[in-house]
C-alpha cells in the first residue's frame, strides 16, 4: 500500500508538471508565492517553499509545498524522503498563525484521517542536478470548522475590519540531509478578509449543526479523525443516477468539513445550488470540485465527454500547489469504484491521465 500511494504521488506530480507547462498564460494570474530559498548548510541544496493564496476570505484553505532543489551540477543529493507522507507526519505543531493586531496565536494541528500510523521507516531520495523533489505539503484551513470558536479565531472575528487582518503564517519545515536533521522556518504574511455575510452565516450554521463527536479529537500537536470511510454513518451518502454512494470519493479531503456530515447536499442538484452560493475562493474550489465530479459521474453517454472536459479543464486552471491535492485525491480513488456502476466512468478519467491499469477499477 505504501508503494502504491507513493506511485500515485509521483504520477500526480508528473501530471501537474506537464499541465503547468501547457498552462503558463493562465497560471500567471493564480501563481503560488515562492517565499524564500533557504540555505540548509549544504552548498548543493536549497529548500524552497511555495504557498497559495496569500489573500483569503475567512474560512478558506491555504496550500503550501516544500521542495528540495539540487542547485549543483553533481549527479545527486541524498535527502530523507518525506514528500509522499501526510501532513500529520510531516507537520505536527509546525504551522503557527499570529498577528500584531491580536493577543493570541493559533497552532494549526494536521488531522490524521487514515485511522492508523504509516510506517516511519526512513528512505532517501536522490535528486538529479538542476532538479527538485517534494519535501512535504499541507492544506491549512483558516480556520478548520472544528476550531470555529477557538479563542484566536473568535478574537480575529471580533476585531475584523472591512479591509481584513494581516496574519503571519509561520511554517517549520523539518528535513534531513543524509544523516543530519535540521529545521528551517519560513514566514509569509496572509491577508484574511471578512467573508460575505451570507456565506459566514452558513459556515456558522454548519459548525453548530455538526455533532461534537464528529469533529476530530485534539491532541497537543495533531488531530485524530472520528470519521473514517470504512465506517457506516447516517447521512454520509450522495445519490447518483438513483443509486446511493458514499460521498468520500467525491471530496478533496476527508478532513474537509465545509460541508460534510451532516450538512452536505445529497444530490447533484443540491451541490449545484451550493456552488452558486459562494464567491471565488479556495473554499468554493472544494465545492466546485465535488460538483464537477458529480456532474461527470451522473452524465449520460452523450454528455460524458463534455463533463469530463469540464472537470479536467477546471483542474488545469488551479495553481500547481493547490492542484496537487485534488489530483492525488482523484487518482487515488480507483478502488472506491470497483464493482460499482461507476467503474467504467472512473476508467475514463484514469485513461485521460494515462494511469497504469493497476490503478484502474
Amino acid at each position: 500500500m505504501k508503494s502504491l500511494l507513493k506511485d500515485i504521488f509521483m504520477i500526480a506530480f508528473t501530471i501537474i508538471g506537464t499541465i503547468s507547462c501547457e498552462n503558463m498564460v493562465y497560471s500567471q494570474s493564480k501563481e503560488a508565492t515562492v517565499i524564500e530559498q533557504a540555505d540548509v548548510d549544504n552548498p548543493d541544496l536549497k529548500l524552497t517553499l511555495e504557498i497559495y493564496p496569500t489573500e483569503i476570505y475567512y474560512g478558506d484553505v491555504v496550500y503550501f509545498a516544500a521542495y528540495y532543489n539540487n542547485v549543483s551540477d553533481k549527479s545527486s543529493v541524498n535527502c530523507i524522503d518525506h514528500g509522499n507522507l501526510p501532513a500529520f507526519i510531516n507537520y505536527p505543531g509546525c504551522v503557527k498563525i499570529s498577528s500584531p493586531q491580536l493577543e493570541r496565536e493559533y497552532l494549526w494541528r494536521p488531522e490524521n484521517t487514515s485511522g492508523g500510523i504509516p510506517s516511519l521507516m526512513t528512505t532517501y531520495a536522490s535528486i538529479p542536478p538542476g532538479k527538485r523533489r517534494p519535501a512535504g505539503s499541507a492544506d491549512v484551513e483558516l480556520p478548520p470548522l472544528e476550531d470555529w470558536n477557538d479563542p484566536f479565531w473568535k478574537e480575529l472575528r471580533e476585531k475584523m475590519t472591512p479591509d481584513g487582518i494581516v496574519c503571519q503564517f509561520q511554517i517549520t519545515q523539518r528535513l534531513g540531509i543524509r544523516q543530519d536533521a535540521k529545521n528551517v522556518v519560513f514566514t509569509q504574511d496572509i491577508l484574511i478578509k471578512p467573508r460575505p455575510e451570507e456565506e459566514t452565516a452558513l459556515l456558522d450554521k454548519w459548525f453548530h449543526d455538526t455533532p461534537e463527536d464528529y469533529f476530530p479529537k485534539q491532541s497537543e500537536l495533531t488531530k485524530r479523525s472520528n470519521i473514517f470511510p470504512s465506517k457506516k454513518y447516517d447521512g454520509d451518502s450522495v445519490v447518483i443516477n438513483g443509486e446511493e454512494y458514499k460521498l468520500w470519493p467525491f471530496v478533496r479531503s476527508i478532513a474537509f468539513k465545509k460541508p460534510f456530515i451532516p450538512n452536505f447536499p445529497t444530490s447533484l442538484e443540491g451541490w449545484r445550488a451550493l456552488d452558486s452560493k459562494f464567491c471565488d475562493s479556495t473554499l468554493h474550489d472544494d465545492i466546485k470540485y465535488t460538483c464537477l465530479m458529480l456532474e461527470f459521474f451522473e452524465a449520460d453517454s452523450d454528455r460524458t465527454e463534455q463533463a469530463k472536459n469540464d472537470l479536467t479543464d477546471w483542474l488545469e486552471t488551479l495553481p500547481d500547489v493547490q492542484r496537487s491535492f485534488f489530483m492525488i485525491r482523484l487518482l487515488n480513488e480507483g478502488y472506491s469504484f470497483q464493482n460499482t456502476p461507476l467503474a467504467d466512468k472512473y476508467r475514463v478519467l484514469g485513461e485521460h491521465y494515462h494511469l497504469p491499469k493497476d490503478f484502474l477499477p
